[in-house]
């Protein structure tokens, strides 16, 4: 079987896991950023990342009436209904990563009404476990926040957490790690007003930004007692599972569809973070167990499988 998968995005985590599983089964995998006619004729199916314009044009074109076309709806573009004027029908099918998500794209387009045939399937993304390194850990003041700084991701409530629950605990020892790109265009104001709050409040002993790219976050989360995120938008958030796959305790913030994912290890309030922050419990293999149970390839690649098709 040729696969083509076409991402405008890039190469993400995400579309790296379906190349490698289908490649290790035996199967010719390409990539690209654009769509391209030539490697549509080349492949026996394609699957579209993001539902936008890259698979309206290859609907267009009418590739849909000579192979199988397949779309995953993954987050910003929900949002913006980038899906509107697309005729999904046509597809061999539509994944979706987040039930909550969809359940928003749905409000709008009605699926079951206009096209009652389409094999829609929701599959969450997953990790590779044994790309994480697992131990037991314990409760400490090293945190970690990774991923793209920019508005929807929360970075102006760091500084003001990272404040109170030094005076909650009565306790400067606390040290978060900021690891991720900081979007620098549009958004200049919101990194120098995120370090210009941080010296107002003396926290540049307590919070470290690294902008540049690290060799391994296998290797930069290690000596990490928790992940937090402080995310409002997210279709699943991959570290969150990367984190709990190492057994560090993962907190992920509220987003919309987040208790679907994430189900308890989820806060709301900050009063909520300093709860689990400082209690006691912490439970490595529980961690460990949660993801490998619920977010591993070994269980979600078989639903690509049975959604594409293809062994």
């Amino acid at each position: 079987m040729k696969l083509l998968i076409t991402d405008h995005l890039g190469q993400h985590k995400t579309t790296k896991e379906l190349e490698k599983w289908f490649r290790n089964k035996g199967h010719e995998v390409k990539w690209s950023m654009y769509y391209d006619p030539k490697l549509m004729t080349w492949c026996d199916i394609a699957l579209f990342e993001w539902c936008e314009g890259m698979v309206n044009l290859a609907i267009k074109d009418g590739w849909c009436k000579k192979k199988p076309v397949f779309c995953r709806a993954m987050d910003i573009e929900i949002w913006a209904r980038q899906y509107n004027g697309i005729d999904l029908g046509q597809l061999k099918g539509l994944a979706y990563t987040s039930r909550a998500l969809f359940s928003v794209m749905n409000e709008d387009l009605h699926f079951r009404e206009k096209w009652p045939d389409l094999n829609i399937i929701h599959i969450p993304l997953s990790i590779d476990l044994k790309e994480w390194t697992f131990k037991e850990r314990k409760p400490g003041r090293r945190v970690a926040i990774i991923g793209h700084m920019w508005g929807s991701k929360g970075a102006v409530m760091i500084p003001q957490f990272v404040d109170q629950l030094i005076k909650k605990t009565k306790d400067d020892s606390w040290q978060f790690y900021l690891q991720g790109h900081w979007r620098h265009d549009v958004w200049r104001w919101y990194f120098h007003y995120f370090k210009h709050i941080i010296r107002e409040l003396k926290l540049e002993k307590n919070i470290f930004i690294n902008e540049k790219r690290v060799p391994s976050i296998d290797e930069f989360l290690e000596d990490k007692n928790y992940l937090i995120t402080f995310s409002m938008k997210d279709a699943f958030s991959l570290i969150v599972a990367e984190a709990m796959a190492k057994g560090i305790k993962a907190l992920p913030h509220n987003f919309i569809g987040a208790k679907d994912i994430w189900k308890k290890y989820v806060w709301s309030s900050f009063d909520e973070l300093f709860y689990r922050l400082l209690e006691e419990e912490y439970n490595s293999k529980e961690y460990r167990s949660f993801v490998e149970r619920n977010y591993s390839n070994k269980v979600i690649m078989p639903k690509w499988e049975k959604f594409l098709g293809v062994k």
